[in-house]
């Protein structure tokens, strides 16, 4: 069994985006991983992210990750896209631990981590 990189949230393991895009891309060269930007009337972002195995075969696993957010912090354009496409690929099963973040759980985990930069 492979063993993917992980983070702690909240006590959990989660695999880092970066390693489930690599285990994704070594399990599926073929595979089509797109992303979708939506602004909503009351300004929020709302952010899809579609998976699929093989581009070549529109029938092959696929799966679709959402993210929503109402701050307006620096990069969270791209907090967005990665959250919605972490969720995706977590659907597919490229996870370590086999949970799945909740939205509010990454506004947490960016919240700390944005407070420890700033203590360093």
């Amino acid at each position: 069994m492979k063993k993917t990189e992980t983070i702690d949230l909240k006590g959990k393991n989660y695999a880092t985006v970066p390693a489930r895009i690599k285990e994704f891309r070594q399990d599926c060269p073929y595979g089509l991983i797109e992303t979708t930007p939506t602004i909503l009337p009351d300004w929020k972002i709302l952010f899809k992210a579609r998976i699929l195995k093989d581009k070549s075969n529109p029938d092959s696993a696929e799966w679709t990750g959402h993210a929503i957010w109402t701050s307006k912090a620096d990069k969270d354009f791209e907090k967005l896209e990665t959250i919605a496409v972490w969720r995706a690929l977590a659907m597919l099963w490229y996870m370590a631990s086999g949970d799945i973040a909740s939205s509010e759980e990454w506004k947490n985990l960016w919240n700390i981590r944005k407070q420890n930069k700033k203590k360093n």
